[in-house]
């Protein structure tokens, strides 16, 4: 695995490894209740019908498309960044590449009845009326595991570990990356018409399952 992509098998559980040496990626993966929409993203799972609420479902898709392309930008940009070989760093971008690793994953849940068994999913009791749709933002699989895998200990949840040449810090890059996330966040209010409520914590989350869960509609013209 280290001589293939260049990385520390240390930082990956045996499944891992498997999946990603077969370049299997989980963001391509589409659920039996998943609405095909021609031209949603390959990194988006759609949950129940969309036609009622139309204009919501596209102002979204193009906001997951704009974080997409910036978050792939961003994270390219901090590999390249690295205090390491050039050799080292192509393969590493590459791993992320074959994996769909450059992007987050989102799940968008539009009824109501989706809504409560996906909240039911996550052992969530969740009783307030969700106005909209549900988002869900989870970071690429390894930055959704090892967020806490950094070279600077920021917090008492993550752990600083020595960065050598050939492994990948993701903690280094979910630092980096989770500001594309805010950043767009922030904006879509003036970008595409919407208003995002917070429904998890902050430090409330579930590794591979989501990161954050935002109540998501459109703005009162």
């Amino acid at each position: 695995m280290k001589e293939k992509f260049g990385i520390d098998p240390a930082y990956y559980d045996h499944e891992f490894e498997q999946e990603a040496t077969e370049a299997i990626a989980d963001t391509a993966a589409q659920g039996p209740e998943s609405i095909a929409i021609n031209n949603a993203p390959h990194n988006l799972e759609i949950i129940g019908p969309v036609e009622a609420e139309r204009e919501l479902v596209d102002e979204i898709i193009d906001f997951i498309e704009k974080m997409s392309r910036d978050y792939k930008e961003r994270i390219y940009t901090e590999i390249s960044r690295l205090n390491k070989s050039d050799k080292t760093k192509e393969r590493m971008a590459r791993f992320i590449e074959l994996n769909g690793f450059d992007v987050p994953i989102f799940k968008l849940i539009t009824n109501n009845a989706e809504k409560t068994k996906y909240f039911g999913k996550i052992g969530w009791d969740f009783e307030e009326e969700v106005r909209g749709a549900i988002l869900v933002i989870d970071f690429p699989r390894p930055v959704s595991r090892y967020w806490h895998k950094s070279s600077v200990k920021w917090d008492e949840e993550n752990e600083e570990y020595y960065d050598s040449e050939h492994n990948i810090l993701w903690g280094d890059i979910y630092q980096s990356t989770v500001r594309v996330i805010w950043s767009h966040k922030d904006q879509a209010a003036y970008t595409n018409n919407l208003s995002m409520t917070r429904l998890n914590y902050p430090g409330e989350h579930q590794s591979e399952n989501y990161y954050y869960i935002w109540e998501v509609c459109l703005k009162e013209r």
